[in-house]
């Protein structure tokens, strides 16, 4: 589904390739990308500064993607924080909604439905790969 976006956004991710393919699908969907960065206090004082709709942040963003979500989660609440990663480890995704993400995306998604996805996290709904549920459910259900 293509959406027309107007979406303000901010690309943390140290891969220039990922960020440039990143930046032309929310681009063609009409999102406005504010800024990239390639590490977590990069993407911390452009989302601080620049206020975007959400920040997309790899996990691995050198200084550490969970610690930028935790930091932007927690001074500005009206921005949404979306984890856009290679990791498929159960243990980062739990860390990423604890502090704070609203969406945790794999990067090997279908670009073309990004914009789309992000508009859904907006609106509420907490986008989790179908991959990891299933692990993130027994380790949540297994905690005291």
């Amino acid at each position: 589904m293509r959406v027309s976006s107007g979406l303000r956004v901010v690309i943390g991710d140290d891969d220039v390739p990922t960020r440039a393919a990143v930046r032309k699908a929310l681009e063609r969907d009409g999102c406005e990308v504010v800024a990239e960065a390639d590490s977590a206090i990069a993407a911390v004082r452009a989302t601080l500064a620049l206020r975007p709709d959400v920040t997309l942040l790899e996990v691995h963003l050198p200084g550490g993607g969970i610690s930028a979500a935790r930091r932007i989660a927690g001074e500005l609440a009206g921005v949404a924080v979306v984890m856009l990663t290679d990791s498929q480890r159960d243990e980062h995704l739990i860390e990423a909604l604890r502090v704070g993400a609203s969406g945790y995306l794999l990067k090997d998604m279908d670009l073309t439905d990004l914009a789309e996805r992000l508009h859904r996290i907006l609106a509420g709904e907490i986008i989790l790969p179908r991959s990891l549920r299933r692990g993130v459910a027994e380790q949540l259900t297994a905690e005291p």
